[in-house]
């Protein structure tokens, strides 16, 4: 009897044994006494090798369903040192302490990185402006002569001598001052010297600018100011908004230019019994305004649609040039005093309004907008001569154009792997021109000159790339079909209906640093004949 009972007892303690019971564990740190979350605890059963692992919650508490027992504990915790111990599991709350990994203090190191902020693949040059802190505090016009081939007289830029420059925006046409555009607003610069059969073929090169897009979630703010103090005295100012909303985007800028001051400037040229010592003073205002708004929607993570508008307006632009001659015989005597003046005075504004879609996956790529473009300029410009004290010349020349310009276009992209795609496009422009030029107190057979022209170009192209090691790859072909016609002091001079192919290729080889490259292009430029 007594057996019997013996037994019963030890199946009872065994049973109550087999069952789990919950138990409380935490995990501190060592140093701060603070919780530690995420720390993986891992249980090993030293009788039967079972291992279950669990993770702490913020607070660093778990609770765990554990036998009773004597169990292998490991835990590792993100900059923790690797915790391991056997501990007894009776139902009882247990708590951990970890120590933080080492921290070993080294005497100061530099680290000296070269990032490639010039790339070139199929014909086009890239810049990199993103993060460069060798571009902050720059405009447009302080970079862009660091791309191979670009070159900077007078403010007018030019690639490889070409100057019919198409400038983009995104990818879309634009006809605002992007000199004094900031190098915080922009991502990177594309420069075609030779552009492929995708873009117009009246142009000589082509200047893409893509834009920075803020990518952070939240309203942001920025104000630049920059002046330049020389022989003349320059002020630009500009304020940056944006918000992002997520799904929905908003960026917008507002800037304001002013230019104003006084040159002098002495020369003097031989002649052959005589030369001419003049001195030239040269007086500049000039006032320009910007402002800008894009709003964007993601519809999805594949199609994003949006709109932008552009509005700029020079108030007042002008400048003074006055001459002053004097002219000597080979006796140094004074023979006559020429005074001249040159008052010129421009007004310009523009406006610029888009709505465009884009749709891009892993292998399509759709963009597709429509633009259109109002600009206005307004030159009044008068010359006055005085030789001695009479008036030799009294000339003023009013000119006035209007322009408008409507686009619509789309561009399709297939990738069929990394190495090769196609490209293939449409595009329908209308542009709409007046020209009048006024000349007063001067005789000439043309002195008063009215001019119109009206012009549709319709715009098909295919583009085929290929890619392998060091080699690029590109041939395209495009069709154009224009009608112009342009009129004449009120009199129609010209029609013309004309359908035009223009086949495009380019191959090039990059060395293995990529530092060096050469490129053989055959663009599809023309030179579109305007006369009448």
């Amino acid at each position: 009897m007594k057996y019997l009972t013996f037994n019963i007892l030890i199946f009872v303690s065994s049973l109550a044994m087999a069952q789990s019971i919950k138990t409380d564990f935490k995990v501190l740190s060592v140093d701060d006494f603070q919780p530690i979350a995420d720390a993986k605890l891992c249980f090993a059963d030293t009788v039967t090798a079972d291992t279950v692992c669990y993770y702490s919650n913020e607070e660093g508490v778990l609770s765990a369903e554990l036998r009773k027992g004597i169990y292998n504990v490991s835990i590792t915790a993100s900059n923790f040192e690797y915790y391991e111990d056997k501990i007894v599991i009776d139902g009882n709350q247990k708590t951990f302490y970890l120590w933080g990994n080492k921290i070993v203090n080294l005497d100061e190191a530099v680290v000296t990185a070269l990032r490639k902020n010039l790339s070139r693949s199929f014909g086009i040059t890239t810049l990199t402006v993103t993060d460069s802190p060798i571009f902050q505090n720059t405009q447009f016009h302080d970079i862009i002569g660091i791309i191979p081939g670009v070159m900077i007289n007078n403010g007018k830029v030019s690639i490889l001598g070409k100057a019919r420059i198409l400038y983009l925006v995104n990818g879309r046409e634009t006809s605002i001052n992007i000199s004094q555009l900031q190098t915080n607003q922009i991502d990177k610069i594309e420069v075609m010297s030779n552009p492929s059969a995708k873009y117009q073929a009246n142009y000589d090169a082509v200047i893409n600018i893509i834009l920075l897009k803020n990518e952070n979630k939240g309203y942001s703010a920025s104000i630049y100011t920059s002046a330049l103090i020389t022989d003349k005295y320059s002020h630009y100012n500009s304020v940056e908004l944006g918000a992002n909303f997520g799904k929905l985007t908003f960026e917008g800028s507002f800037s304001y230019f002013f230019d104003n001051g006084k040159v002098k400037d002495n020369g003097w040229q031989m002649f052959e019994n005589s030369f001419e010592s003049f001195q030239q003073y040269h007086n500049r205002t000039g006032q320009e305004l910007e402002t800008s708004a894009t709003l964007t929607y993601e519809m999805n993570k594949y199609n994003q649609i949006g709109a932008s508008i552009n509005f700029s307006n020079q108030p007042k632009n002008s400048s003074t040039t006055r001459t002053e001659s004097s002219f000597y015989d080979s006796d140094s005597r004074l023979d006559s005093l020429i005074i001249s003046f040159n008052n010129q005075n421009v007004k310009k504004n523009a406006l610029i309004t888009s709505i465009f879609h884009v749709l891009k996956n892993k292998k399509n790529t759709l963009s597709s907008y429509f633009s259109f473009i109002d600009v206005k300029n307004l030159l009044d410009n008068k010359i006055d001569s005085y030789n001695g004290q009479f008036n030799s010349l009294n000339q003023n020349v009013l000119s006035d154009e209007k322009n408008k310009t409507y686009i619509i276009n789309s561009d399709y992209e297939y990738k069929f792997n990394d190495n090769h795609k196609v490209e293939i496009g449409g595009r329908f422009t209308h542009f709409e021109g007046k020209y009048s030029l006024l000349n007063t107190n001067f005789q000439n057979i043309i002195s008063d000159v009215q001019f119109s022209f009206k012009e549709d170009i319709t715009a098909l192209y295919a583009i085929y790339f290929f890619e392998k090691s060091n080699f690029n790859f590109s041939l395209g072909a495009r069709y154009e079909y224009f009608f112009r016609n342009v009129a004449f002091n009120k009199i129609s001079g010209k029609h013309v209906r004309e359908g035009d192919f223009f086949p495009s290729l380019s191959i090039g080889y990059k060395t293995d640093n990529k530092l060096h490259f050469i490129d053989l292009t055959y663009p599809p430029c023309i030179q579109q004949d305007y006369s009448i």
